[in-house]
Order: C-alpha cells, then structure tokens, then sequence
C-alpha cells in the first residue's frame, strides 16, 4: 500500500479507502489507484488483517467422512452457502473417525483463529475444553454428548424409524428387518429403541435374527441382507440406515434375486442417493439444508452473543416415499 500510494503521489489512508470503498475519494484520484493495483496485481492480505482486526470471519466445520457418504458432504455445501451469504469463509476438516485427526483439526482452527467452529459429529468430548479455554463458541449437529449449555442441532431419530414403520406396515408389511449401526452411541441407541418399540406397539413380533448390526457402509448392508438370506428368514421389509448401507443391501438383493418392492420393501434415511437408485428408495430427510441453516443460526449467535448458550433446535423428519415401498 505504501508503494501504490508513492506512486499515486497520494496518502496511504486515500489508498486504503479506495481499496475498502470507504468515505468520498476524488474520481480522477481513485481511478489512478485503481490503475496501479491492477498493474501490480495487488490484493489485500486477509490473514493480515485479521489478525489486526483479531476476527477471522471464518467458521471451521469438522466432518467425519468426505468419501464415500455424501451426507455430512451435503451438508458442509450447504453451509458454506449460508457462511458466503453472510460474509463469512467455511474451512473443512475431515477426522476420517479418529479423535486425533479431530483434535489436529480443533489445534488448526485455533491457529486460524476461527470465529467458531461446527461439528458434523463430534469424536472426543475432552477436545471440547480446549475450545472453551480458546473462547472459541462451537455448535454440534446430531448427538449431545453429554455436554451442558452447548447449542445443538438435533434430528428426531426416533420419530424417523417410527414413521418409517408405519408406513411399511400400512403397504402391507408383516415381518420388518432391520439393518444399522452397532449400538453404544446416542443415535443408534435411539434409532434401534425406536425399531422395537413402534414394532410392538403395531402388534408384531420382534425378531433378533431379522436385525444386522455393522457400520454405515456398503458392507453392512450386504451381509446384513445375506444373513437374512443364509438362515432363509428373509423378511417382506427392511429398515436400512442409510443411502451408502441400502448401496450394499441392494448389490446382495441383486445378487440372490429378490425384488424390489415385489419381495422386499425398503426405506432407508438420508435422501441422498436414494432417489438415484433403481429402483427409486423411499428415504426419510430432515433437509440437509435445513440442518446446515440451523446451524450457522446457530453458531453465528454464539458468536455474536458469549452468553448465547443451551439451545436446542430439534428437526423433524419427513418420509419421501419412493417405488421401493409401493405396493
């Protein structure tokens, strides 16, 4: 700026008001600064003047899986959305599952100096203190961790299976399998309690051999189904987790010729890839877009207020009913 300004014969505070666009600047003036920034190709320094400023204007969001479920990569999209729209930058970690990488990640924000920091899910409770003793706001999506006063974005997991269920058993569903992800964690705890529950309650049996536990992947829903198939108890519905899982439960389908919907109906959760499968997926969504507005409201009032604190936004979810459960 020093130089721009020599060479304009101007000060370097006309310089800088021509560059932020601030106050009244003579035309003839302006138009000469302007020419010599384009000459040099100059552009302001953010970090630097962030650091003055001592705000970043940039928001980490740290992901568990870029690749290969596109959920939480859906929902980082959408957050940058809302992040640009208000004049604020998104930068992306993902921990790949390791309490590690997501403390490398919170150790990175911290050196940013992000504004506040987002999390897709969160790995490690005691990563959380050293965000506190950083003064840095956080919000989470999805599981609460057992921590207090923490703003939160919650899914209602329970309500999900439970109208997924229904609606299996009003197309004529007598036997509902159900595929997931093994218990120990709030969310699966939930979803699982949900699945005997609303059975029980319609009045049918709950049956262990028809449930599979694995992780959320393409491999889970495969042997799921082949369990099913291998001790012949194959049911006439399935519950399935999500997109990536119904990718592996329709690949063993396939496989061992069983039909969508004629011999088993499926709802899975996400609505991601199901309305690109074939057959097209009846999938429960909460709106990933929804999810990431609700969470940058949220993060941007930790920011704006230190005692903004313990608000629980809860999203209800809707049923997209799709060719796999008509019947």
């Amino acid at each position: 700026m020093e130089d721009i300004a020599r060479e304009a014969n101007v000060s370097i505070t006309t310089v800088s008001r021509v560059i932020h666009k601030r106050d009244y600047v003579d035309e003839d003036t302006r138009k000469r600064i302007l020419e010599i920034i384009k000459r040099y190709s100059y552009s302001i320094d953010g970090i630097a003047q962030s650091l003055r400023r001592m705000k970043t204007n940039t928001i980490g969001f740290v992901m568990t899986q870029i690749y290969p479920d596109p959920f939480q990569s859906a929902i980082a999209m959408y957050l940058e959305k809302e992040a640009r729209k208000n004049n604020f930058r998104l930068l992306i970690s993902n921990n790949s599952g390791s309490k590690e990488e997501e403390k490398y990640a919170i150790d990175d924000f911290i050196k940013y100096r992000v504004s506040g920091i987002v999390f897709g899910y969160l790995m490690e409770v005691k990563n959380m203190e050293i965000i506190r003793r950083n003064n840095i706001p956080f919000v989470l999506i999805e599981r609460r961790r057992n921590l207090k006063n923490v703003p939160i974005v919650l899914l209602d997991y329970y309500e999900s299976i439970k109208i997924s269920i229904n609606h299996l058993i009003l197309k004529g569903a007598k036997k509902i399998g159900f595929i997931g992800a093994r218990l120990g964690d709030e969310v699966e705890n939930e979803i699982f309690e949900s699945y005997k529950n609303t059975l029980i309650e319609n009045g049918l049996i709950f049956d262990e051999s028809l449930v599979y536990f694995g992780w959320m992947d393409v491999q889970t829903g495969y042997k799921g189904i082949k369990k099913f198939i291998d001790i012949k108890n194959i049911p006439d519905a399935c519950i399935i987790i999500n997109d990536i899982t119904t990718l592996g439960a329709m690949q063993a389908l396939n496989k061992f010729g069983v039909k969508i919907p004629d011999d088993m109906m499926i709802v899975t959760s996400d609505n991601t890839l199901s309305g690109f499968l074939s057959p097209p997926i009846s999938s429960i969504t909460f709106g990933k877009e929804m999810i990431a507005k609700c969470s940058f409201e949220l993060i941007i009032k930790s920011i704006e207020d230190k005692d903004f604190k313990n608000k629980v936004i809860i999203l209800k979810p809707k049923l997209i009913e799709r060719k796999s459960s008509k019947s």
